[in-house]
């Protein structure tokens, strides 16, 4: 065997590692990223005042392959209709998405079924328990159940308050290599303010 020979069988070892080791990378960087499924449980929604609403929903995540972290998990309308107050001026920006940054184990109770001012309190308490979700790990496998109480207003226009949407909005959870997409329609709460004008009663304050 010559030494041409030998630089020549070195040379093709030295493409195989490389090649072995590119795999492994490819593997670990995009093949072995885990993924979150869930389900998504009825969504409601109540008219507390003009232009301001309270929502509950359940969402069940599972984390698949690998353990994963959770970045986000936001309400996404696919129109801007979400008015958010900027701290710094005051004045409300009309936006698409609201983060939810906190939630709860999931709970039969139905918060929306107490009157304004029980559900401030009752939400108030049991969110000093509440389940922190920016940079949640969840483990291969694990489940984990969540009810998101929350609260959103309306864009004010010159003469009235924007109807809430049933439809159009999802829950996009973010994390970080990708996201899950749960389309949401809300239900108005049997409790939520009904019209009396028309003969058949139906809530006021959404539009479909």
């Amino acid at each position: 065997m010559t030494f041409e020979d030998l630089k020549t069988i070195a040379a093709f070892g030295g493409f195989l590692l490389g090649l072995a080791n590119l795999t492994i990378t490819v593997y670990d960087k995009f093949l072995k990223r885990g993924t979150i499924s869930g389900e998504l449980g009825q969504a409601y929604a109540k008219l507390l005042d003009r232009g301001f609403y309270g929502f509950q929903f359940d969402l069940s995540l599972v984390s698949l392959k690998t353990a994963n972290w959770i970045k986000d998990i936001c309400l996404v309308h696919r129109d801007s209709v979400i008015a958010v107050k900027d701290p710094q001026t005051g004045i409300d920006k009309i936006k698409n998405k609201l983060s939810l940054r906190k939630a709860v184990k999931q709970t039969s109770l139905d918060y929306l079924a107490l009157d304004f001012e029980n559900i401030i309190n009752k939400v108030n308490e049991d969110f000093k328990y509440a389940i922190n979700l920016k940079d949640l790990k969840l483990e291969e496998g694990e489940r984990c159940s969540l009810t998101f109480i929350g609260e959103l207003r309306t864009e004010r226009l010159p003469d009235e308050q924007l109807d809430m949407p049933l439809s159009g909005w999802a829950i996009v959870v973010d994390y970080g290599h990708k996201q899950a997409v749960f389309p949401l329609k809300f239900i108005p709460h049997p409790t939520s303010p009904k019209t009396t004008a028309e003969i058949v009663k139906k809530p006021t304050g959404f539009s479909p």
